[in-house]
This record gives C-alpha cells, structure tokens and sequence, in this order.
C-alpha cells in the first residue's frame, strides 16, 4: 500500500511538472552545425576531455551521485528523472524543487543543492592540482574547445 501511494504521488508530481513547460532559449553555440562537420580525431578528444573535466570537477559527479542514490533509496524518483530527461530532450527546462519555491526559497535551495553537488567536484579537483569548474567556468573552458574544433567553420555558424 505505502508503495502505491509512494507512486502515485510521484505520478501526481509527473504530470503537474510536465504541465508547467517552459522553453529553454537557444543556446548561443549551434551544436547541429558543429555536428555535421568533420573534426580531426585530437579535436574530437579534446572536446571530450573537455567535457568530461567538467562534470568530474565541477557539479556532474556530485549531481549523479545524488540522483543515483535517491533512485536506490526511493525507486519511484527514477520517474521524476525520466520526465526531467523526457523535457529536456524536448527542449523544455526541468522541473525541480525550485521550481516549487518562492523566489527566496529558491534561491537558498539552489545554493544549498549546488554546495552538496558541488562537494565531490571540489574534492576531485583539489586532489588533482586542477580548478574547481562552476558551471559559468565549464561553459567557457567548452566554449573555447568547440570553437578551435569548429575549425573551418566560419563564427556565424557556429554561433548564433
């Protein structure tokens, strides 16, 4: 009984978040552009170091262990984590405890989630002699790669 009831709440909150979309605005890079076109194997791998480095000394590694363990203590959560993936991929932003907040709120969850998740990263990097990344420093070290792997690709392209 407590499971069923553990479900549908959290199909309650499914569909109350998936009736709350809201378009994410563009991205300022065009990643279709840079797909179509050929890139040397060493840029290739630099942007995917590049981008790995990022999640592990930035919030990515404490994000997934969080959500990870969230799914194995409280299984039905891997519902709410499709519908976010299922928004995303849509274009739409995701719902989130903040979404839920007032503004106030929201911001002092968002700070505490970013100093939980940001905790593994911050570890990772010290023990690595690397810089924590934020997400403003991951989105600008990327930025930088994707542009000397755009290559031949005129700037207009690649960003819009």
């Amino acid at each position: 009984m407590k499971g069923l009831i553990c479900t549908g709440l959290m199909l309650v909150l499914f569909f109350v978040g998936c009736s709350l979309p809201k378009k994410v605005p563009p991205s300022e890079v065009n990643y279709y552009q840079l797909a179509q076109k050929t890139m040397p194997p060493e840029q290739s791998r630099a942007i995917i170091n590049e981008a790995v480095s990022n999640w592990y000394y930035g919030q990515g590694l404490g994000d997934t262990a969080l959500k990870a363990g969230t799914v194995v203590v409280f299984p039905p959560y891997v519902l709410i984590l499709l519908g976010n993936a299922a928004l995303s991929l849509s274009g739409y932003e995701t719902v989130g405890v903040s979404n839920f907040l007032p503004e106030q709120g929201a911001s002092v969850w968002s700070g505490f989630y970013d100093s939980v998740t940001g905790a593994p990263g911050r570890v990772a990097a010290a023990a690595a002699g690397k810089e924590f990344r934020t997400p403003e420093l991951a989105e600008e070290k990327l930025r930088e790669k994707l542009s000397q792997g755009a290559g031949s690709l005129p700037p207009e392209d690649v960003y819009q």
